[in-house]
């Protein structure tokens, strides 16, 4: 007897889906001195689906291009998200800003779409700031009919749906420095989130350093890049996984009430003695978390204070 040959019918269909690739197969296997027909083996064999290459797909690994962007897209989510597979995709290896592109896209009559930018030159941040945007990391932006009422809730929800993606669990999970940016465990930025309402639609733009920790012209913030702390997959990957995350969002007719609890894990202030600046007045206070409408609760000598906007910073010792 042959050592080598499996001893019963379900290890011998096992190893012909391992072993044989063509299905006019003639094969004589002994077992205890008695032959093992081929009849069944052959029938097997027979039904398998036998895969080939599909030409037309492509390596998710590919670069993106303008050419290519929104062919890679549908192949993405056609795995991953087949209800968006339809969305359109635009990438421009160089441009102002991906919420420019957005904008475009909405005077050219589009209700969806999803655009993309290899770098920035005039990148957009909070209140007017410049988002410094070389080339490598990720920028996009996800143009969107709006389904409910814009809220402070809105940035506070796309930054749970981006610090819970799969890649940025490992050594931790990223936190969030309200009202829109992500930070590593030192506090230094990693990215940001930009809401901007036009009339019966919403833009929501993401910065994420993924390779490059650019120099900010600050000297309240740091930066990293998250290729120094995560392995990271391919760019493709990670740009469609995001904008998966963020139309997953927007397509959210009412959001749930537990934004506090949900949030706390990741709240970057809790705990932290802070000043926020509104409208010309500074307050002061530890941070105690946020309402289930995104405002920040500050405890301050004269009591709680809640606010939904403007910058912050922590108070150092």
């Amino acid at each position: 007897m042959h050592s080598h040959i499996p001893a019963t019918k379900a290890a011998i269909i096992a190893y012909a889906n391992l072993t044989m690739p063509s299905q006019f197969i003639k094969v004589v296997l002994y077992q205890r001195w008695h032959i093992v027909g081929c009849t069944t083996l052959y029938k097997h064999l027979n039904k398998r689906p036998y895969a080939r290459p599909d030409p037309h797909l492509m390596d998710i690994t590919t670069p993106l291009s303008e050419d290519n962007a929104h062919r890679l897209w549908q192949q993405w989510a056609d795995t991953h998200v087949p209800q968006w597979a339809h969305v359109p995709v635009f990438y421009q290896a160089s441009t102002s800003s991906s919420n420019t592109m957005a904008l475009h896209a909405l005077g050219q009559g589009l209700q969806q779409a999803i655009n993309i930018a290899g770098l920035q030159t005039a990148g957009q941040g909070q209140r007017g700031r410049t988002w410094v945007s070389p080339a490598g990391n990720i920028y996009v932006s996800i143009l969107w009919p709006s389904q409910q009422a814009l809220s402070g809730q809105l940035s506070l929800e796309l930054a749970l749906q981006l610090v819970a993606l799969p890649w940025l669990q490992q050594p931790q999970p990223l936190a969030i420095k309200w009202p829109n940016d992500l930070v590593d465990a030192a506090g230094r930025k990693v990215g940001g989130i930009l809401v901007l309402p036009h009339g019966d639609h919403v833009i929501v733009g993401v910065g994420l350093n993924t390779a490059v920790a650019p120099i900010l012209h600050s000297n309240k913030y740091q930066s990293n890049s998250l290729a120094n702390i995560y392995h990271l997959p391919s760019h493709p990957s990670m740009v469609f996984s995001i904008c998966a995350a963020i139309i997953a969002v927007l397509q959210q007719q009412t959001y749930a009430a537990d934004l506090p609890a949900r949030f706390a894990p990741y709240h970057y202030l809790l705990g932290k003695h802070c000043t926020l600046q509104h409208n010309q007045q500074a307050i002061s206070g530890i941070c105690q978390g946020i309402q289930a409408n995104g405002a920040l609760q500050l405890l301050t000598p004269s009591g709680t204070q809640l606010c939904y906007t403007g910058p912050i910073v922590i108070n150092t010792p």
